[in-house]
């Protein structure tokens, strides 16, 4: 295969990634520079297929997880994770499979909890999850 269409291929992979911003296609293309490069000295194309199909799976194998880590690191937590360790009052009750609601920092917030709550008594939060924080009893 001629060496600019493994250019096209790594552009076009290239694209594809700033628009998806998976850090997968990236490797991908990178692989297609180098079975571009590699296709100026060796004319055979299973050589070259091989070479892409090597390149990218040593990419991605090394630096998937790296990027996975980076990824996963959230440097500005959601409102309802800001919640966590907050202190609030129960305005309803959870029964059965309803929700409760809590009034914490001012706002209102469905709830849930694994024990008893009564109403007008004080919570801690223990977890958030989208918009329900799951709450317990505060000690005094």
């Amino acid at each position: 295969m001629a060496w600019w269409l493994w250019m096209i291929v790594a552009l076009a992979l290239g694209i594809v990634e700033l628009m998806s911003t998976t850090f997968v296609l990236m490797w991908i293309a990178i692989a297609g520079v180098v079975a571009a490069v590699l296709s100026t000295f060796e004319p055979v194309l299973w050589i070259q297929v091989s070479a892409f199909a090597v390149v990218s799976a040593i990419l991605l194998a090394v630096t998937r997880p790296v990027v996975q880590r980076w990824k996963g690191k959230q440097t500005v937590p959601s409102p309802s994770e800001r919640m966590v360790g907050k202190t609030g009052i129960v305005i309803t009750v959870p029964v059965d499979e309803q929700l409760g609601t809590v009034r914490v920092q001012g706002e209102l917030w469905s709830a849930t909890s694994q024990e008893e709550l009564r109403v007008g008594g004080h919570v801690t939060v223990t977890k958030a999850d989208s918009s329900v924080l799951e709450v317990r009893p505060t000690d005094g």
